[in-house]
């Protein structure tokens, strides 16, 4: 996935393609199973994926509907609160199931219910947040328990923005995440390994479109892991970016990696001279299975250096 030059593998719907392929089908089919959780008790209801759609909740008599566009206006969401069996423009006038109709009575007249609202904040989201309840800041809506932070209304990056208060049909949550460039080392502490870097916007790994996989970035090869300094957006409407090279100005059109069908491109970069003059070397051969304990030894031998994954650096500063 990383080098320059690569294109995506396309095979035929019925042969030449590898079981993960299949498996890849079948998880962007369980996503929205995830995007929303009950606690068991009843109390809470967790916002864990940006994503249009509406949770039912007979229990309550209340459907939430969330409009979001992620992730290409990123990272606004809506959270709309509605007595169940009443039409939504995002669920597209669905109704409710009959039990709602019945346990819904008191919300359908206004009544209010009180549980808590869990929404999720990405260790991305490490720049000015914003979160509102009816248009007020979220602070002067919660009840206890509420997860205090940095960033406006307490939303704070790698962890759950807690709401606990009493809803009424029409309350309107919003949530505002600053999206910010990073960078994202290659975890190899191996010298020709050195600054090789893949460049991120929030949650997106950005795929540089090019049949190259060395980038000296404007301003040196220290400011690899400061891609906000050499990196810019250059459309409103759609995600796309492009970076500044030392090299006379020359620049690199980048996408995220989904978005590349095609073309060629690159997701790990040489970002310093050094790196882009070293070839490295090829990995050793596979032991035979002759011997049952020649594999760990061989991987051993071929990656020495080899150390836990590591968390990623931090964003810009707010």
């Amino acid at each position: 996935m990383g080098g320059g030059g690569l294109k995506k593998p396309w095979g035929k719907s019925n042969w030449g393609f590898p079981c993960c392929w299949g498996t890849l089908s079948e998880q962007l089919a369980k996503l929205s199973d995830s995007i929303y959780f009950r606690s068991p008790d009843g109390d809470t209801l967790f916002v864990n994926l940006f994503v249009a759609s509406a949770e039912h909740w007979p229990e309550r008599g209340l459907v939430v509907t969330q409009e979001s566009a992620f992730p290409v206006a990123m990272p606004t969401a809506k959270l709309t609160i509605a007595a169940a069996g009443t039409r939504t423009s995002r669920s597209g006038g669905a109704h409710a199931a009959s039990a709602a109709y019945q346990r819904g009575a008191r919300a359908r007249a206004g009544a209010a219910e009180t549980f808590t609202l869990k929404i999720r904040v990405p260790a991305w989201a490490a720049g000015k947040n914003t979160a509102t309840v009816n248009g007020l800041p979220v602070q002067s809506h919660e009840r206890g328990g509420g997860d205090s932070g940095s960033g406006s209304g307490g939303v704070k990056p790698g962890t759950y923005l807690s709401i606990a208060r009493a809803w009424a049909p029409g309350d309107v949550v919003e949530l505002a995440l600053e999206t910010t460039l990073w960078a994202s080392p290659l975890n190899d502490d191996r010298p020709q390994w050195e600054g090789v870097v893949a460049f991120m916007y929030g949650p997106l790994v950005l795929a540089g479109l090019t049949d190259s996989d060395h980038f000296l970035p404007k301003g040196g090869p220290d400011n690899a892991l400061r891609p906000w300094e050499f990196i810019a957006r250059s459309s409103s409407t759609a995600l796309e970016f492009t970076a500044t090279a030392s090299n006379s100005n020359a620049t690199t059109r980048l996408v995220p990696l989904y978005q590349v069908n095609d073309e060629q491109y690159a997701v790990y970069f040489y970002t310093t001279t050094a790196a882009a003059a070293t070839t490295p070397p090829p990995l050793r051969a596979p032991p035979t299975r002759t011997d049952p304990h020649a594999h760990a030894h061989a991987h051993a031998h071929a990656y020495p250096h080899a150390s836990p994954l590591a968390m990623p650096p931090s964003g810009p500063p707010a």
